[in-house]
């Protein structure tokens, strides 16, 4: 397949990765807080960044589609080997405008999932918490567990409820 790169093209994905950068700037707010409402408990906070980084989400994963379709129209694949090749079509002087927002891309992305994974391990330890708290209100005993498939504790066989809550 030929390479077809048009000012007008390169312009147009120059766009697109100035919208995607906005975009990552975005979620990672929104992760930022969305660690700060699970560490301060804040359920109401928590459910209502939900809901915005749901729709964020959405655009995201329009720009990304709409960035793919573009680079394959040009005749380049959509990774980052496509983006090298396409690099190489670009005027040098445009080149490190480029590659400097594809950079930051990358690593406003890669934030956005250590942090995304962060806010994953809180809630986990904070849904363990509570489990183990609701386990002591029924009398249930903690200390018979055995491990399931997805490696969550549940209770033993053995195990019986004192008391009702």
């Amino acid at each position: 397949m030929s390479t077809q790169v048009t000012p007008q093209n390169a312009q147009q994905f120059l766009g697109l990765l100035k919208k995607d950068l906005s975009k990552a700037d975005q979620l990672l707010q929104y992760l930022e807080a969305e660690k700060s409402a699970i560490e301060k408990r804040d359920l109401d906070g928590y459910h209502g960044l939900q809901n915005n980084k749901k729709q964020l989400l959405i655009e995201i994963e329009s720009l990304d589609r709409e960035r793919k379709s573009l680079m394959e129209s040009m005749g380049f694949s959509a990774d980052k080997q496509g983006f090298q090749s396409f690099l190489q079509q670009v005027p040098a002087n445009w080149r490190s405008r480029f590659e400097h927002l594809w950079e930051s891309l990358s690593g406003k992305l890669n934030r956005c999932k250590d942090l995304n994974q962060v806010n994953g391990k809180i809630l986990l330890h904070a849904q363990i918490a509570t489990e183990r708290l609701m386990q002591m209100i029924k009398g249930v005993s903690t200390n018979e567990t055995v491990y399931q498939q997805n490696g969550r504790t549940s209770q033993g066989g053995n195990a019986r409820c004192l008391a009702t809550a």
